[in-house]
Formats: C-alpha cells, sequence, structure tokens
C-alpha cells in the first residue's frame, strides 16, 4: 500500500483555523491600539455569551469583558510604548474576573504573545477558564480559616481546662476561706487562660457583700457590670454567657454566696462564637470551676465549725481548756523569744457551788451565772486577749502585750463590775442575784515563769491568796 506524505505548510490557513476553533480555552486576537478584538473562537462566546458579530465588529471591546477593578491588570499599557509592553506581557500569566453578556462574573486565566503581523503588532492570547477552580480554592482557603479558628479556639479550651486542676490542688491545700477566694481570683486573674476585658468577684457571706478581685481593661467600663452582678446575686437568675456580659454563681447549699462577671476580649469572643461546641465547652468548664470553689469555701466553713467546735466551750461561747493549753504555749514561747509581755489572770467565783446545791433551779442557775460570767467577761477585755473557761466555775484571761500592772488594773475592774452585777434569777425572773469572784495575777515577767505551766501555777498562787484574804479581791504576783 502506497502512503502519502502531507507538507504541513499546505494546509496554510485551513489547519490554523481547525486548531483555533477546535481549542478548548478561549482564542483571540487583540489590536491593542484600539483595544478591540480582531478574531475569535467559538470557545470565547461559549464562555462569555457575546456573540462573534458584536465581538469582532467592535461593539464589544476588552474593556467591556474585563471586570472594573482589574483593568489596572490588563489595560494598564499604553499603546505609544507597545514594545515595552508587549515585553511585559509576553510569556506571562495573568488572572482577571470577566463580565460575561448576562453579567455573571467568570475567572479567566490569560496567556499573550505579540506577533508581528506586517507593520502591526498583535496580541495573539488563550484565556482559560479557572472560575470553577477559584471557588473551589476559595471554599478551600475559607475551609481552612475556619479550621485555624477551630484550632484556636480549642487551644483556647485546652488553655482553660489546664488551669481546672490546678485550681482544684489550689483549693483543696487552702487552709482558709479567704485563702481560698485569693487562690480563685489569682487563677480567674490569668490572662493566658482567661483573656477576660472585665472580671469582677464578688462574695456575700454573711450580711457582708465583699469585692475578690475587680479588674478592667481598656475602655471597657465596668460600672454596668457592677449593676449586673448585684442584681444576678440578689436574685434566682441562673448563669448567663453572652457576649457582653458572662455571670457565674458561687453556691452554698444552693444559695448563691457569690458570683464572678466576666466580659471575654472581642478576639476571643469571636473564636468561640465561631466554634459553638468549644463555646459550650468553656462554659461548662467556668461553671465547673465556680461549682469547685463554692464547694471549696463549704469544705472550709465546715472545717471551720468543727476546729471552732473544738476549741469552744458548748455553755458559754468562750473558748475552751484545750484552747487554752495550745494558745497559752504558742504566746510565751513568743513571748521569751521577742521579749515582749504576757499577763495571765485566773478567775473563780465565790461560793459559786452554794448556787448549785442551794437555788431551787440548782444546776440550771449555774449555767445561768457562767453564761452571765462570760458574757462579762467579754465585754471587760480587748479583742486581742483570749476569754478561756478552763473548767466548773474558773476562768482563764490570756492577755498578749500586757504587763502585769496593766493586767491588775483590768482584772480589778472586772471584779468591781461583777460585784455590781444582778443575775438573772431564774426562779423569778428577776436580776437580783448577787455574786463575787476571786482573781490571781501572774506575768512571766515578774513570775519568772521558764514553761507555760509555771505560768499559770503562778497566777493559781495569786488566786488563792485572793481566797485567803476573803475572797471577793485581786491578787498578783510579788
Amino acid at each position: 500500500m502506497k502512503s502519502e506524505q502531507y507538507n504541513i505548510s499546505d494546509l496554510g490557513e485551513d489547519i490554523f483555523r481547525v486548531f483555533f476553533e477546535a481549542c478548548g480555552d478561549l482564542q483571540y486576537v487583540l489590536d491593542p491600539f484600539t483595544a478591540k478584538f480582531v478574531l475569535i473562537n467559538g470557545r470565547f462566546t461559549d464562555v462569555l455569551g457575546y456573540d462573534r458579530e458584536e465581538i469582532e465588529s467592535g461593539d464589544v471591546r476588552i474593556s467591556d469583558i474585563v471586570h472594573p477593578e482589574d483593568h489596572a491588570k490588563i489595560l494598564g499599557f499604553r499603546p505609544e510604548s507597545i514594545k515595552e509592553n508587549v515585553r511585559y506581557l509576553e510569556g506571562t500569566r495573568h488572572s482577571f474576573r470577566a463580565r460575561c453578556k448576562d453579567g455573571i462574573i467568570k475567572h479567566l486565566e490569560v496567556t499573550a504573545k505579540a506577533v508581528k503581523f506586517g507593520d502591526k503588532v498583535y496580541l495573539v492570547g488563550s484565556a482559560r477558564d479557572v472560575t470553577l477552580r477559584k471557588k473551589a480554592e476559595k471554599k478551600s482557603a475559607l475551609a481552612q480559616e475556619t479550621l485555624a479558628k477551630h484550632n484556636l479556639a480549642i487551644c483556647s479550651l485546652v488553655e482553660k481546662l489546664r488551669v481546672g486542676p490546678e485550681l482544684a490542688t489550689k483549693l483543696l491545700s487552702s487552709s482558709s476561706v479567704d485563702e481560698v477566694l485569693e487562690r480563685a481570683a489569682n487563677v480567674f486573674s490569668d490572662r493566658r487562660a482567661f483573656p477576660f476585658d472585665v472580671f469582677i468577684f464578688v462574695t456575700n457571706l454573711g450580711d457582708e457583700t465583699k469585692v475578690r478581685a475587680r479588674q478592667i481593661r481598656g475602655n471597657t467600663g465596668g460600672n454596668i457590670h457592677d449593676v449586673l452582678l448585684q442584681q444576678f446575686l440578689q436574685t434566682e437568675q441562673e448563669d448567663v454567657f453572652e457576649k457582653e456580659a458572662c455571670l457565674f454563681a458561687l453556691r452554698r447549699q444552693d444559695k448563691k454566696i457569690g458570683a464572678i462577671c466576666a466580659k471575654f476580649a472581642k478576639r476571643e469572643w469571636e473564636i468561640m462564637n465561631d466554634a459553638p461546641q468549644v463555646a459550650v465547652g468553656v462554659k461548662n468548664h467556668l461553671q465547673a470551676m465556680c461549682q469547685d470553689i463554692g464547694l471549696a469555701i463549704e469544705n472550709q466553713l465546715l472545717i471551720e465549725k468543727i476546729e471552732r467546735a473544738s476549741v469552744i466551750d458548748s455553755l458559754t461561747g468562750v473558748f475552751n481548756r484545750r484552747f487554752l493549753d495550745e494558745k497559752l504555749d504558742e504566746e510565751f514561747r513568743r513571748a521569751l523569744r521577742y521579749d515582749r509581755e504576757l499577763s495571765l489572770l485566773v478567775v473563780d467565783l465565790d461560793r459559786f457551788k452554794n448556787v448549785n446545791d442551794d437555788h431551787p433551779c440548782g444546776h440550771l442557775q449555774g449555767d445561768q451565772i457562767l453564761v452571765e460570767i462570760a458574757d462579762l467577761l467579754g465585754q471587760n477585755f480587748r479583742d486581742s486577749d483570749f476569754v478561756c473557761r478552763y473548767g466548773g466555775d474558773e476562768f482563764f484571761v490570756l492577755m498578749p502585750e500586757t504587763s502585769q500592772e496593766d493586767a491588775y488594773a483590768k482584772g480589778r475592774a472586772l471584779g468591781m463590775r461583777v460585784s455590781q452585777h444582778g443575775f438573772t434569777d431564774l426562779a423569778t425572773s428577776r436580776r437580783d442575784l448577787g455574786l463575787t469572784m476571786s482573781i490571781g495575777v501572774a506575768s512571766v515577767a515578774t513570775s519568772k515563769a521558764e514553761t507555760p505551766h509555771d505560768l499559770m501555777k503562778a497566777a493559781d498562787r495569786a488566786l488563792y491568796q485572793s481566797k485567803e484574804a476573803g475572797r471577793n479581791c485581786i491578787t498578783a504576783v510579788d
């Protein structure tokens, strides 16, 4: 079989037309001086929607197709310096938005080459419709941005979760309610974990509302948050987690004993807003931390109650013998170490046994007198003095930073007041029972005591001397 060879040059314009028209990309020839299209292929009309006649007639120019905001990219060349711009355009790739005849915007990626035909230079170019790719890229970028935001939100949540166990450990090792609240305030004030623009922490223990922490950053204000916090404390309003204010209650046995008011920094709130599940996690974590604080307060109050009960005399409400033994040892060592004054009074009611034995109400009457004596002791001495019931009708008063002379004066005033006091008679409900007391006074300096027991023995000796002197008097160690 005889084969026939063809010379490509023999095909001439026909083969060019075939390739030009059959190409899957937009093909064109552009006159750069007039910005008119000289020739376009069918794909050009298919993608952009213009008729070949309106394009090639010059009714529609490149400036009509290129999006106005992208004119600078494509139409920035000057015809009078065509050579310079041809060098710039040749072999380069440009992306721009094209406006279709129906107004739809498509993304084109264009390459162009300067070609000289006779005495004129034309731009022969090829454009590819990359609209779907641009949409995919945009979607991918949005997904990456969303993922980045979620990662930030997760990191933020992780940072907050980190301080939870730390707070629990600190709360468990606290030794008082004030220490619990101070440590909690410090944790919430850590801006790495809690980037608050507003943070106010108050407690309402008993009848006192106390601000434990208050931080206002920038021009955020804070007065409105103070008002919101007070309203929240005084009502049964549930916890709030909103952009302008987050309010969380500290509870003890379902009663609000404090609250936290916080406003997250704008960026932090935006991160949580973009990740609702993380926002829920943050809210739950803050509520759990507030529950931990409330539980720690409850535990400390219970511990303090137990500790207080162990050192308080249940009848009179003053300290008991156990407390005196511990406190006397502590204050005695401090007085010796720092060469400070320390005095001790011992008080014993005169003929108290007769009240229990002879009064119609017996020991009930005796108890009533002991309660009133304890009250008189509390009124007569300073808050820094320690009134203790040692047993029966015997009381001790430990007086730090007090000389024997000053302690004697206090004891003498107490004795006079008791002798003038009318005790309540349970049988008649009248306050006409009379009673006196004997008092002994000793100090570390005058007694030359070397141990707490020595000081107590010295005070007891002085008390014995008061009894021997006829009762209703006070004696100090010589």
